[in-house]
């Protein structure tokens, strides 16, 4: 059913009055909504410095002055933002654990999804507790 213009003026008017005098009180503290805000205009910070970092590579500019312009090595800037890039980040680190995976011996070793640390799986731990426990 259609509506005239001073109607919905009229209801608009209406809604905007009772929005104006709502007494209820906020769902999360002050300072809570201003940690959020903060979150929020860090985020968008961030993504900005991406895109920033993205311009930069493309219009040629070397990682160390990336890096340079971040506060980081060359080598931390490429890292970081390396894949944004799209350029590929392989790190020497990532390396040295397969070859220790490699030469553990059988022993499988994972990452934490909570801390990126290496973990040996339960069955690693239960020989090793056997093998020392023989000792």
């Amino acid at each position: 059913m259609p509506r005239s213009y001073e109607e919905i003026v009229r209801l608009s008017e209406a809604m905007a009055d009772q929005l104006e005098i709502d007494t209820t009180e906020p769902a999360i503290s002050a300072e809570e909504s201003a940690l959020r805000a903060a979150v929020l205009r860090r985020s968008i910070a961030e993504s900005d410095l991406g895109q920033a970092v993205v311009a930069a590579r493309n219009a040629g500019m070397p990682w160390a002055a990336v890096g340079l312009a971040v506060g980081t090595s060359g080598e931390a800037a490429r890292q970081r933002y390396g894949k944004l890039a799209g350029e590929p980040v392989a790190t020497r680190h990532k390396k040295s654990i397969e070859v220790r995976a490699r030469k553990g011996g059988g022993k499988s070793a994972s990452r934490s999804s909570l801390t990126g640390r290496s973990v040996a799986s339960a069955a690693t731990k239960k020989v090793d507790k056997k093998v020392k426990g023989s000792r």
